[in-house]
């Protein structure tokens, strides 16, 4: 995951004070995970971040639409 990225999105959600604290609390845990289970930390970089918020975003619009009753079709280009 891009903790760059991360703090963008949060930034743009909910202003910056919020999203120092985020990526502070992000960068705390994936520390703490090394240093204490041994878990390596991989950044898989901000285009995989991106394409995996783009599929949890369609995912819940999916959802919700079909909660109020209508179906969603993919356009073609």
């Amino acid at each position: 995951m891009s903790i760059d990225a991360f703090y963008h999105r949060i930034k743009d959600k909910k202003g910056p004070v919020i999203a120092i604290k985020a990526a502070a609390r992000k960068i705390a845990v994936c520390y703490y995970n090394v240093m204490t289970k041994g878990v390596e930390y991989v950044e898989y970089g901000i285009h995989n971040y991106e394409l995996k918020i783009k599929e949890q975003r369609t995912k819940n619009l999916k959802k919700q639409a079909l909660n109020l009753g209508y179906n969603l079709i993919p356009q073609l280009e």
